[in-house]
């Protein structure tokens, strides 16, 4: 099976809409959708509505989807609370309605792989260096899964364990699965992108080749800027867009 694993969409309604527009060329039968729909951006409504009509399509909440319900949200930084706060505020029943019935991870999708948001451990937790990967490939080592789909971190990346439990990050757009080795893979962020590159980034996994592909696009993020402005969101969230950070 062919899938589409995004993530971190965070209420950008104009690459969300990019992704539609192309994923068709890649023939994949489901979309794997790693959380955090909402936040930081200007379209809420709109993204979840999307979300909530495709077809064929497997989804966990993120943290900031959580606190859009919780209302808790004093660890979080600046930005993020000021965005959150305003989501919580232009959301619609309907919106908060969907996000609360989110499934939590981590969960397994069809025997195949785990996903998650931050790590398999809790969904807060960023996963940015090979030292911190340690208690997740326990995880998958005791579960006998070999791939877990992560977000949280907005950084397109892939972990790899070998035999010798020895974790590399692997920088390929395209990767073939070892099946003596176990991934950690984070797909990068559909709505904010932080790896220093402003092309959204998911990634298609096909199950039968064992094969990743990363995906990196460009989208209207212009339009996308000028909402956040006009709803009177942080400037530095608008500003970030352009440069991927």
């Amino acid at each position: 099976m062919r899938y589409a694993v995004i993530s971190d969409i965070h209420s950008n309604l104009e690459s969300l809409k990019k992704f539609l527009e192309i994923i068709p060329q890649y023939e994949v039968q489901k979309i794997i959708c790693l959380g955090d729909l909402v936040g930081y951006n200007a379209n809420p409504n709109e993204c979840v509505k999307i979300i909530s009509m495709l077809r064929d399509v497997e989804i966990i909440r993120g943290n900031h989807d959580r606190v859009l319900i919780t209302r808790e949200y004093n660890d979080f930084s600046e930005h993020a609370r000021e965005a959150i706060s305003w989501s919580i505020e232009n959301s619609t029943d309907e919106t908060k309605d969907y996000i609360k019935n989110l499934v939590i991870g981590p969960k397994i999708i069809d025997n195949t792989f785990a996903i998650c948001h931050g790590s398999l451990i809790d969904e807060d937790i960023y996963l940015f260096t090979p030292g911190q990967t340690k208690y997740d490939f326990q995880v998958l080592k005791d579960t006998g899964i070999k791939i877990a789909f992560f977000g949280h971190t907005h950084w397109q990346t892939v972990f790899k364990m070998n035999s010798e439990n020895k974790v590399d990050i692997v920088k390929r757009q395209k990767l073939k699965i070892e099946s003596e080795e176990y991934y950690l893979i984070n797909p990068g962020s559909i709505g904010q992108p932080r790896d220093r590159n402003p092309k959204a980034s998911f990634l298609v996994f096909d199950s039968e080749e064992n094969e990743i592909q990363i995906i990196r696009y460009n989208y209207s993020f212009q339009l996308t800027q000028k909402k956040i402005l006009e709803n009177n969101l942080p400037e530095f969230l608008a500003e970030r867009l352009a440069f991927g950070v």
